[in-house]
């Protein structure tokens, strides 16, 4: 005797089938979906620095001021192209939770054309800000992103869930691939005093280097910050928050292990006379077992996969819906694929060791006797 087809056996039991699809699916869609967007929030700071970072390092004086014998090492050093002096804040962009900005970086007028050279980006409209003036200059994406142009106002001043300090009116618009702000570093200086820092931009294809020498430098009396830095102290902060995350999609995977365990419990129950029927016109036990272990793992693979493609779907429509403008770039990464790959995988072994411990022929005879 030829046994069904799969999709005739998945029609024939229609309710246990949708039910084992949809909770895998609903499951391993929280799952991606708390952990897509946990990453994303926690990925605010290296979507601000990342690219930053990737082109310069930032020399931070462990006193107030580096001191000129410092500064006359680093200049003389062939690998250093140029070092600038700043102060830094921040400033708001739309993003999920309020958690999204971007660096405004206080410059000498000087320094600001050699800063954004260095990116190759360029001033599309406007005029950089003035030396000792409250203006700014603003990446093009941060400016479409809120909906500015060039003579508005924006700061805490006016809006009090800004991040910006202050009140400044915007004066340019920088193209480029690069996300900052601009502003006068005589006017921050002047209306915050405080200790500054130095980028300092390597030659080309050197930062590396550029860092190792800075760093080896010790006597320098200095804090170097790279990207490489950076992502540790990140890592660090979030730690707990990636734990928390971790507990939650393990709570979230022995529930459904537990709910699968029953289900192919009551799954093979119902079926019983269906298997005895199959054994009795001569199919061997081994046969049903593979039949039945394939049936249900090609449930659980589509319930995976419907999980995926709907937490796509999902994070597709609160990108239009809900941010039809700001910064939400939350994606399905390796990182959901690494965490559901061994959900899926172990609720294939689980439900193939209870599917061998109770499908065999001591059941199945009991079932022919009518025991």
């Amino acid at each position: 005797m030829k046994l069904p087809s799969f999709l005739l056996a998945i029609r024939r039991n229609k309710i246990s089938s949708y039910f084992i699809v949809s909770l895998i699916c609903i499951v391993i869609s929280l799952i991606v979906l708390v952990s897509s967007l946990t990453r994303y929030i926690s990925e605010s700071e290296l979507r601000a620095w990342g690219n930053l970072l990737d082109n310069f390092s930032i020399i931070q004086p462990k006193a107030n001021i580096l001191s000129s014998s410092i500064l006359d090492k680093l200049e003389n050093y062939s690998i250093i192209e140029r070092y600038i002096p700043f102060n830094d804040t921040i400033i708001k962009m739309p993003g999920i939770l309020n958690s999204e900005y971007r660096p405004v970086f206080a410059l000498k007028i000087e320094d600001i054309e050699d800063f954004i050279s260095f990116f190759h980006a360029e001033l599309l409209e406007g005029e950089f800000p003035k030396k000792g003036s409250r203006e700014i200059a603003l990446s093009k994406d941060i400016v479409e992103a809120r909906n500015l142009k060039i003579g508005d106002y924006i700061g805490k001043a006016i809006d009090e869930d800004e991040f910006l300090w202050g009140r400044f009116k915007i004066s340019g618009i920088i193209d480029g691939k690069i996300s900052v702000g601009l502003i006068s570093f005589e006017y921050w200086q002047r209306r915050s005093p405080q200790p500054f820092s130095y980028i300092a931009f390597p030659v080309k294809g050197k930062l590396k280097e550029m860092n190792r020498y800075i760093i080896n430098k010790s006597n320098f009396n200095i804090k170097l910050e790279t990207k490489t830095s950076f992502i540790k102290r990140y890592r660090e902060k979030y730690r707990n928050l990636n734990k928390l995350i971790l507990i939650i999609i393990v709570i979230l995977t022995v529930s459904l292990i537990l709910i699968i365990i029953l289900f192919v419990f009551l799954f093979l129950k119902n079926r019983a006379k269906e298997f005895a029927l199959f054994y009795s016109k001569g199919i061997k036990l081994s046969r049903i077992i593979l039949y039945t272990i394939k049936e249900i793992s090609m449930l659980m693979i589509i319930g995976w996969l419907l999980g995926v493609c709907f937490s796509q779907i999902i994070l597709y429509l609160i990108k239009i819906v809900v941010f039809k403008k700001g910064v939400f770039l939350a994606s399905i990464g390796s990182r959901e694929f690494l965490l559901t790959l061994p959900i899926i995988f172990s609720l294939i072994i689980i439900s193939i060791l209870v599917i061998v411990k109770n499908l065999n022929i001591n059941n199945i005879l009991k079932e022919i006797i009518g025991e």
